[in-house]
C-alpha cells in the first residue's frame, strides 16, 4: 500500500506531524523512554557471591559477547546449557577472583554453586552488556490481534527482588515434629533437577529437595531421594516455598496495553526473549 513517503506531493511537515503522533502515542501508552547511555555497566553486587577460600566474593565484572562466543553457544542444544554458558562466558571476574583466565568447564564449575537467582542475575547483566540497555519485543495483543512492540529498559523493568534473609542454612520442623535444615537451591541442583528427561515437575521436585536438605535430626541424610520422596505433600510444599521466597528473582513478566483497543495485557517472556539485538 502506499504510503506517504510514496506521494510526491506529501510534504515534509505532514510526514514529521504523522512521526510526531505516533512517538506521542507510544508515550501514552508505555511512558517516554529516557536516553541512555549506549554503554552499560558492566558490574553488579550479587546479594550472596560466590564461595572462595572461606569467604563469599560478591562484586562481579562481565563482558560483551563476541562472534568467537556465537560460535559457542550455538553448538548448545539445550536451553538450560545454552543459559549456563552465557554465562560462563560473559563473566570476566567476581572480586580478585579471575573467572576469564580459567578453562571454561572450569568457570561452569564454579557459577554453578550461586543461587539461581544470582545466575538470573549475572544472565541479564551479560544482556546489557551484549545488546544494550533498550529492548523493544513484538507482540500480539491477546484481545484484537494487533500486532505491535513494547520498549523495555531492561534494569527499569526487570530488577531484582532480594530479600534481606540469605543465610547458609534454615531450619525447619515437619508436620511430624522432624528437624530438617536445608540450604537455598544453586545452580547445579536446577541442572540435576533438569537433566532428569522427561520428569514430572514433582519428580524436578524432589531432586532439588533431595539435594537442599542437609540434615535430619542433626544427622546426615542416608537415602536423601528416598527421604524427599516420604515427605507429606504439605511439608514439601512448606519447603519448597521456603527455598522460593528466599532466593533472589527476577520477574519477567511484564504489563502494557494494547495501542489499538486499549486492552491490558501481560506478557510472560523468557530469557531468551532478551538475548538477542
Amino acid at each position: 500500500m502506499p504510503t506517504v513517503r510514496d506521494n510526491p506531493f506529501a510534504s515534509e511537515e505532514l510526514v514529521g506531524n504523522q512521526q510526531d503522533q505516533l512517538r506521542a502515542a507510544k508515550e501514552v501508552i508505555a511512558g517516554p523512554v529516557p536516553l541512555m547511555s549506549d554503554a552499560p555497566d558492566c558490574s553488579l553486587v550479587l546479594p550472596r557471591g560466590l564461595y572462595i577460600q572461606g569467604m563469599f566474593k560478591t562484586n562481579a565484572t562481565v563482558r560483551e559477547l563476541t562472534g568467537t562466543d556465537e560460535e559457542s553457544l550455538a553448538k548448545q542444544r539445550e536451553p538450560n546449557d545454552y543459559f549456563d554458558l552465557v554465562i560462563a562466558l560473559g563473566v570476566e571476574r567476581i572480586d580478585d577472583f579471575d573467572l576469564g583466565a580459567l578453562p571454561v568447564a572450569e568457570r561452569q564449575g564454579h557459577l554453578r554453586t550461586l543461587l539461581i537467582g544470582e545466575r538470573d542475575m549475572l544472565f541479564l547483566a551479560v544482556v546489557k552488556a551484549t545488546f544494550g540497555e533498550r529492548k523493544t519485543l513484538g507482540f500480539k495483543c491477546q484481545t484484537c490481534g494487533e500486532e505491535q512492540e513494547i520498549d523495555l529498559l531492561l534494569s527499569d523493568d526487570f530488577k531484582p527482588k532480594i530479600t534481606d534473609d540469605l543465610a547458609m542454612s534454615y531450619a525447619f520442623t515437619t508436620s511430624k515434629g522432624v528437624e530438617l535444615e536445608y540450604r537455598l537451591a544453586n545452580g547445579e541442583d536446577q541442572r540435576e533437577a533438569f537433566a532428569r528427561k522427561g520428569a514430572t515437575t514433582a519428580e524436578q521436585n524432589t531432586v532439588i529437595l533431595s539435594r537442599c536438605i542437609i540434615s535430619v535430626s542433626g544427622g546426615l541424610v542416608v537415602d536423601p531421594l528416598g527421604f524427599a520422596r516420604k515427605l507429606s505433600i504439605k511439608d514439601r510444599q512448606l519447603l519448597l516455598d521456603g527455598l522460593i521466597s528466599r532466593q533472589p528473582t527476577i520477574d519477567l513478566g511484564v504489563t502494557t496495553t494494547c495501542a489499538a483497543c486499549g486492552a491490558d495485557q501481560a506478557l510472560a517472556l523468557g530469557w531468551m526473549d532478551l538475548f538477542r539485538p
